[in-house]
């Protein structure tokens, strides 16, 4: 009963990975899969899923999203964020049915309804894509990788100690950082918080 509980347990994590808990591992900084604009559009998406069961495209994305979630869940690290990169084409298609069905269903309204909410999901996206683009390109640009999270921690900590984040880090990843670290500065105490 306590396996099955814990089973349960990651299969929740594995799915909320998509739209709400942090994924770990080779993901960083840790985050769900997708941000939240895109997120509520993919749970909408898949309620459109839920709703067309029975047709092939709709039986296909909800056995690519089952697929990632079961191999998530059965993960070392759930959710670890190695996991899901081939679950971005299906939570991007999923997504844009959710975005769909948003302009569909205002469209009902009137078409001035429809052409209304078709802007706002183009701006909203817009807006999230380029705060996300600054985020990854501007505040954690990951090709300088972790020298210069090292140098940085350096810098802050006055040279006393290195101080490593271990919060979304697998062990590995943990101990590969900590080896840089090491040979960045030789001679400073590494912290793990």
């Amino acid at each position: 009963l306590a396996f099955v509980a814990a089973m349960l347990a990651r299969v929740r994590d594995a799915s909320l990975a998509f739209v709400a808990v942090d994924m770990r591992g080779s993901f960083t900084p840790a985050a769900p899969l997708l941000p939240p604009l895109a997120a509520a559009a993919f749970v909408v998406g898949l309620v459109d899923v839920a709703r067309r069961w029975r047709e092939p495209v709709a039986q296909l994305l909800a056995l690519w999203i089952a697929s990632v979630v079961a191999i998530g869940a059965l993960s070392e690290f759930t959710p670890a964020g190695q996991r899901y990169p081939m679950a971005v084409p299906a939570a991007a298609l999923v997504a844009a049915l959710g975005a769909s069905w948003l302009v569909r269903a205002a469209s009902r309204l009137g078409s001035r309804a429809g052409v209304v909410m078709a802007a706002l999901v183009l701006v909203a996206l817009a807006a999230e894509g380029a705060v996300q683009a600054e985020r990854y390109f501007v505040r954690s640009p990951p090709w300088v990788g972790a020298r210069r999270d090292v140098n940085g921690e350096i810098a802050r900590a006055g040279a006393t100690a290195l101080r490593l984040n271990a919060s979304h880090l697998s062990p590995g990843d943990l101990a590969s950082r900590a080896a840089q670290a090491r040979a960045a500065a030789p001679d400073l105490p590494i912290v793990v918080d």
